[in-house]
């Protein structure tokens, strides 16, 4: 009798993609950690969504390196559907602000 395969989500593009999201990750946390430090009274809202970004990159990179447990799958869903969110978001209010201004 033969054994069951398991399925690995963690080969080809899948680390290919992880991988991209450990950098993004660094330099997310980096990028907000200097300009919460140096220039945090200029855009506090601003800095602030740099760090919610990091912290949003960490999860995810985490998460995509466990999903093999279905909870870590999920969560790496979920934060991914949190970026995609926060980037449509944020280009919708971008192209707002744009046709504002002549």
């Amino acid at each position: 009798m033969s054994t069951p395969v398991k399925h690995r989500r963690m080969a080809g593009v899948g680390l290919v993609l992880v991988a991209v999201y450990a950098v993004m990750a660094l330099a997310a946390t980096g990028r907000s950690f200097v300009s919460i430090a140096q220039r945090f009274t200029e855009a506090p809202v601003a800095y602030s969504l740099s760090a919610v970004a990091a912290v949003v990159y960490i999860l995810a990179t985490l998460a995509l390196m466990f999903a093999g447990s279905r909870a870590w799958y999920r969560i790496a869903w979920i934060a991914l559907a949190f970026e995609l969110t926060g980037v449509a978001a944020g280009a919708a209010r971008a192209t707002q602000l744009d046709a504002s201004n002549p």
